[in-house]
Formats: C-alpha cells, structure tokens, sequence
C-alpha cells in the first residue's frame, strides 16, 4: 500500500496502482468494483480476455469474492493466475434484450465465485455459438466485475442499472499481508511507507 500525501486528507493506494483503497478491516482492504467491459463487436472478434494481477507481493482476492457477468449470450472461463481453472459460467437471453431486474442466473447475467484465495486471474468472455449480439443500445457488449455482493445472485437489478451507474455496485474485497517487515508492529514504526 502507497500512501498520497498530496491530497488532504493523505489517500491510499494498492501499490502503485491508481486504485483507492476504500475502507481497511483487518488484513481487508475494500476497493471500488473492478470493471472489465468488452464489445466483442466493435473489436472483430468472438472472444475477449480479461487478466488481473495483483500490484504487489502479498496482495489476494479471497476465496468467497463473485466475478459477475452482464450481457447476452456469452460463455466465459475462468482461470487463476497459473492457468488452473477456476470456473464457468454462460449468459442466453433467448432472442432478447439484457433484462432490468430478476436474479443472475443465467438470463443476462452469470456469475462465477472464488472457492480459493488468488492472486491473479485470466478470463476468456466467448461469443456464444453463431448468436449474434442483440442489438440493445442501453447495454452494449459485457460487462464484467468482481465484488463482495453475493446478494445480487437473488436480485440483479443494481447490476442492471450498473450500465449507467456503477455506485450501486459494492466494492472488491482484497486481502494484504506486509511481506517485506518481520512483523506490523516494526511496519507501523515507518509512517512515510506503511502508515497514512
């Protein structure tokens, strides 16, 4: 974790990176949504990959963690950062376009859930087949993330309306573990690196 302290308040980061930790408890820490989105479409092709790795040494997407899946008639397999499997999922809307609401069960909507911690992940989002994309203006091509709200498998209407408004979804959950100090205590002494 870097910690920025050109802004008042000093904000943290994940690494390097540009994303914004959210929120810490425990060894969690929360970030906004990851988003992936795709138009198989627009780039010529039937298949798009999606790939993830964390910024830095000590850094997992828990085990409990769902990738969901927005769009229509798809397939998508999912693998760590190694190539392992870690799941499937597939979309059908069935001659229709993405639905607003109901569950995300298969019907414009899949969702694949960590059973392991990772560090890292591959994906492959596959045109389904011969379908074609149905033509939906409100909801081009897939959208994909990662989030810690498993209550959207019962009810999918805010990642429905997460095409034009992604603060309704909630935010990623990650794990981090300092690596490089023999312990916190020693870690929490250098306030410039580990503390903000």
């Amino acid at each position: 974790l870097t910690c920025n302290h050109t802004t008042q308040p000093p904000k943290l980061f994940l690494g390097n990176s540009t994303i914004q930790i959210t929120g810490i408890y425990g060894s969690s820490v929360y970030i906004p949504a990851m988003f992936f989105n795709s138009s198989l479409e627009e780039s010529g092709t039937n298949t798009h990959n999606i790939s993830w790795n964390a910024p830095a040494k000590g850094i997992t997407i828990p085990r409990y963690i769902t990738f969901f899946f927005l769009g229509c008639d798809f397939d998508v397999d999912l693998f760590d950062s190694v190539r392992n499997p870690i799941g499937s999922c597939m979309s059908r809307c069935h001659g229709k376009v993405l639905p607003n609401q109901g569950p995300c069960f298969g019907v414009g909507c899949c969702s694949i859930i960590l059973q392991n911690d990772i560090s890292g992940f591959q994906g492959t989002i596959v045109r389904a087949g011969n379908m074609a994309a149905q033509s939906d203006p409100l909801h081009p091509g897939i959208m994909a993330f990662m989030s810690i709200g498993d209550h959207y498998m019962e009810n999918a209407t805010d990642l429905f309306s997460s095409w034009t408004n992604a603060s309704k979804i909630d935010d990623t959950e990650l794990e981090v573990a300092i690596m490089d100090q023999p312990s916190c205590k020693i870690a929490q002494m250098n306030k410039a690196s580990y503390a903000c």
